[in-house]
């Protein structure tokens, strides 16, 4: 693909049989121009959108920019589809291949990382902020947990779980309970988190009770308590 320059002081588009001038000219660079007999709506619109180039840490997911690791070990770093041809890691520091942006990063300390996209007309930048944590200085005689959260979609606190689960070492057990004792969820990856449902249906309203075990220090360990699901 050949990018067109169309910078000019006068830029005018033939459509059809009419003429339609721009009110203010247009200055830069058109990669792709598309013609359509009608008005498109706005979820059409949203189908031919093309995401800029963006830093992902996985294969499924693009532009995160907060990543936590643990002191030693290593970010793998891929990118979004690009035309770019040129690429540029700041800082270098723990970064195995600083011109390239399928690499290792392995930082010592806690790093906001930028990589910038290049080609022959213009650059684009995306960062990633990295947090490493020592275990070490980690308190993990605690598991911390929300009293309640709201699972309605609107994507503010619709998954509960642990907010430090960084700290648990394995095994590791997080079970949920409604009030007639019957367990509604489980999972043995301190990570995940419960959406609120019970066999693929939204749970109602109301109090729960929660029970963790986890390893402190080679110690077993187990905590207790109620969550709130509000709708």
């Amino acid at each position: 693909m050949q990018r067109v320059d169309v910078s000019n002081d006068t830029l005018l588009l033939t459509l059809g049989g009419s003429n339609c001038a721009l009110e203010r000219p247009f200055e830069g660079f058109i990669d792709e121009l598309r013609l359509y007999g009608k008005a498109l709506t706005a979820d059409q619109i949203g189908t031919l959108f093309f995401q800029p180039d963006q830093i992902g840490v996985d294969r499924y997911s693009s532009g995160l920019k907060d990543t936590i690791i643990y002191l030693g070990n290593s970010v793998a770093t891929w990118i979004t589809s690009t035309c770019a041809t040129d690429f540029a890691w700041q800082p270098t520091t723990g970064v195995e291949d600083p011109s390239s942006p399928y690499t290792l990063i392995t930082p010592e300390e806690s790093t906001l990382y930028s990589l910038s996209f290049s080609d022959a007309y213009c650059t684009a930048v995306d960062s990633l902020h990295i947090t490493v944590i020592d275990p070490s200085t980690l308190d993990c005689t605690e598991v911390l947990v929300p009293g309640a959260f709201t699972p309605n979609g609107d994507g503010l606190n619709d998954t509960w779980g642990l907010s430090n689960p960084f700290v648990v070492e394995a095994p590791f057990s997080l079970e949920i309970y409604d009030r007639w004792g019957s367990r509604i969820f489980f999972t043995d990856d301190p990570y995940q988190r419960w959406d609120g449902t019970w066999q693929g249906q939204p749970v109602n309203p109301g109090v729960l009770l929660y029970r963790v075990q986890w390893q402190c220090k080679g110690e077993e360990r187990l905590a207790t308590g109620s969550l709130t699901v509000l709708r």
